[in-house]
């Protein structure tokens, strides 16, 4: 629970919303609200904790966090208590990558629909690349333009017969190249394609 010291006297804030002071923490709400009696070398005489009802702000999970800062504190002296909202901050690139990993791979059939569904390919075009191993136009594009043979060879047995397809393998951002899009665009195609 968070509370907010005051002067009783005014019920101007002392410090920041937190915990109570060590010697009160603990207490009860109603024994927080008058600490006249407390022994004075704590300094407590004259103030109350009073508990902070909190409510979470309107945030996005994906891109921010919540924190324990407070704002927007009011007080309701009738109720001998305070009501704030909960803080947020945004979250870091490395924060929102741990919280949306991309995964290592995706099965032929995740990747082809992920293709589809994104536009980049038809779905005919998916339907035939997973049923009978036929690679779409616009990849077969851009296995034509290899002109070393093993490595033609390699990317038409990749494409066509792959089960799996691994994000970080070589071919990958070739044919990422192929359908215009970098890298962070892969990521997210095969994040798309894990929820398929």
């Amino acid at each position: 629970m968070t509370y907010q010291q005051i002067r009783r006297a005014d019920f101007s804030r002392i410090g920041s919303p937190g915990r109570p002071h060590y010697a009160v923490d603990g207490w009860p709400n109603e024994a927080l609200r008058d600490l006249d009696g407390t022994d004075e070398r704590f300094g407590l005489r004259g103030t109350a904790f009073w508990p902070v009802d909190m409510s979470d702000p309107a945030y996005d999970p994906d891109t921010q966090a919540l924190t324990d800062a407070v704002t927007g504190l009011v007080i309701d002296k009738k109720g001998f208590r305070f009501t704030g909202t909960g803080g947020v901050r945004d979250l870091t690139a490395d924060e929102i990558a741990a919280r949306n990993p991309v995964p290592a791979s995706i099965s032929d059939r995740q990747f082809f629909q992920a293709l589809a569904l994104r536009g980049l390919i038809t779905e005919a075009e998916a339907l035939a690349a997973v049923k009978t191993g036929a690679i779409p136009a616009q990849l077969q594009a851009a296995v034509d333009t290899i002109k070393d043979e093993a490595q033609h060879f390699a990317a038409v047995m990749l494409i066509s017969g792959a089960t799996v397809f691994e994000r970080a393998h070589p071919m990958a951002a070739m044919l990422g190249q192929a359908i215009g899009k970098d890298s962070a665009d892969l990521d997210d195609l095969w994040r798309f394609g894990a929820t398929l």
